[in-house]
Order: structure tokens, then C-alpha cells, then sequence
């Protein structure tokens, strides 16, 4: 993974919740790669308001409300959208995802 800029200690980490520790895994890197620290969790109880997550829909729906304005969620097309959350819906293209990461993450 990428060295984080010198100011990264400034941002939380992004959370990364997926069953799938593959697709964490992908999420990680690329969040890194765009100078934010990534941090793959298998809970987010421990959230703040502070707190960034990236998740799929099923996890999504389990989080509480005050979290949900601050969650990207990567989905199918047919995903139910809550007007809160950044999606970003396969089939997934470098565009999608540069747009939903724009909208998504934290100014530096």
C-alpha cells in the first residue's frame, strides 16, 4: 500500500465493512491511493461522527442513522437508495468510481 501524505494523521481512517475480505481488501487500496488511510473493520460499533465507511447494502441497512450521511455503498443497480448515503452501483467503470470517490471522501 501507498505511503499516506505527511498530513494524515490530520483525517480519520476510512472504515471498510464487507463480507468479502477480497473486496475490502481492493477498497483499502484504493482509498490509499488517493492519500486517505483506510482501515478494514468487521464492526462498525465504534463509530463516531467523524467516521467514513465503505460497505455494501445489506451492512448498510444495519447502521444507524446518524452514520448513514457519511457511507459510500457499493451495490447492484437494482440497490434501494437511502437519499443519505454516496453510491456507487455496478457495473462499476473508472468514472463511477472516481465521481462516487470525489463526492464521498473527506476535502484534504
Amino acid at each position: 500500500m501507498q505511503k499516506n501524505p505527511a498530513n494524515s494523521s490530520d483525517y480519520y481512517p476510512i472504515a471498510i465493512y464487507f463480507c468479502d475480505l477480497e473486496i475490502s481488501y481492493l477498497f483499502a487500496e484504493l482509498i490509499e491511493s488517493q492519500g486517505y488511510k483506510a482501515e478494514i473493520v468487521d464492526s462498525v460499533e465504534d463509530a463516531t461522527k467523524e467516521t467514513h465507511i465503505i460497505t455494501e447494502p445489506a451492512i448498510f441497512d444495519r447502521l444507524p442513522n446518524w452514520s448513514k450521511a457519511q457511507c459510500l455503498v457499493v451495490g447492484d443497480v437494482n440497490t434501494t437508495k437511502n437519499g443519505q448515503a454516496t453510491y456507487l452501483l455496478r457495473p462499476l467503470s473508472e468514472e463511477k468510481i472516481e465521481t462516487a470517490l470525489y463526492t464521498f471522501l473527506p476535502p484534504k
